[in-house]
């Protein structure tokens, strides 16, 4: 009676162990599962923020592009104002000397009267 009652108590306790490293073996599994699928919903939004940073820094690339463009422009503009600008401080000396002459003419003529 003994022996039958050990044996009856190890297959209960058989059955209690396995049955427990069967559920925790599923609940490892079904949390392997959880983690794989957000390391893949991970690794698919890193991929596309990689995406973004390559279209970002294309499009800093073209402004900085865009951007010496409009300094070379400036700069070209710059110079052609400061061109006519000497352009037309020469015409107003010019028209002063002119009119200098013009005036001593002037008073010549009114002298000589």
């Amino acid at each position: 009676m003994r022996q039958s009652t050990i044996i009856l108590f190890l297959s209960v306790l058989s059955i209690l162990l396995l049955t427990g490293c069967q559920e925790s073996e599923s609940s490892q599994i079904r949390r392997a599962r959880v983690i794989g699928n957000e390391n893949l919903q991970l690794k698919q939004e890193l991929e596309e923020k990689d995406q973004q940073i390559e279209e970002l820094t294309a499009q800093i690339e073209a402004l900085e592009v865009e951007k010496a463009k409009v300094i070379e422009q400036s700069g070209e503009t710059s110079i052609k104002t400061l061109r006519m600008l000497l352009e037309s401080e020469k015409r107003a000396e010019a028209i002063v000397i002119e009119n200098r002459k013009l005036q001593e003419e002037l008073e010549k003529l009114k002298a000589a009267q």
